[in-house]
């Protein structure tokens, strides 16, 4: 290796170095700046700032790449294959693993919330919902990322249906419509679980504000 190789590697006496054990050989590496390491630092992107700083980067991969690759899929697919028969399974179990994914998965972890439905004894469905007690632990990035996201998923779609009502492509309005009943049902789950996660915490503090007012009365009496 020449001396005047950005990296080489240096070699020192033991002699000169009299805190090394003897019999031992030190090897110096200068690292050139900038080469991005593994921790990701000086570059990435904004996409890969964000994986960096979510409590759950995996999941959150998977939040948004299911929703990017059914519209990446919708838009695109038919060029490759020109089979809307294809595209529209392709694109359709797509929407479908995300529907699972954010249902049953990065809506718990990301946000501290779930929602389920149970078929009443007199055939009437009842939604249910459960909330993290503690929802402050939740990362900051990972519900941000989780609620505009959820937002952001119909608009592009139904901004994809109103084109295909302007061309005239009423077939691709099945997937459109799909796309919209999938998404939709999670976002008003989750809104109306979060809604209740606020009721929750409003009773929680009016209980516990009785209980200081009880207690204070108490030890004046």
């Amino acid at each position: 290796m020449s001396s005047g190789d950005e990296n080489e590697v240096q070699f020192y006496e033991e002699e000169n170095l009299p805190h090394v054990k003897k019999g031992a050989r030190v090897e110096q590496f200068d690292v050139e700046e900038g080469g991005g390491g593994l921790d990701g630092e000086g570059g990435g992107g904004a996409i890969g700032t964000i994986l960096r700083q979510s409590s759950h980067p995996g999941v959150a991969l998977f939040h948004l790449g299911f929703k990017v690759a059914a519209i990446v899929s919708y838009l695109l697919l038919g060029f490759f294959l020109g089979n809307f028969v294809v595209q529209f399974v392709v694109t359709v179990t797509l929407l479908a693993f995300d529907f699972w994914t954010v249902k049953n998965v990065s809506g718990r972890l990301m946000v501290g919330l779930r929602w389920w439905t149970d078929v009443n004894e007199d055939g009437t469905t009842a939604w249910r919902f459960e909330c993290k007690e503690d929802n402050n632990t939740n990362s900051v990035i990972d519900s941000r990322l989780f609620w505009w996201s959820m937002y952001l998923q119909p608009v592009l779609w139904v901004g994809l249906g109103i084109v295909c009502i302007f061309r005239f492509e009423f077939t691709w309005l099945l997937v459109v419509a799909v796309a919209l009943i999938l998404i939709g049902t999670n976002l008003v789950a989750y809104f109306k679980c979060s809604r209740q996660q606020q009721e929750q915490m409003r009773t929680y503090m009016a209980s516990a504000v009785m209980d200081q007012a009880m207690n204070y009365f108490r030890g004046s009496s």
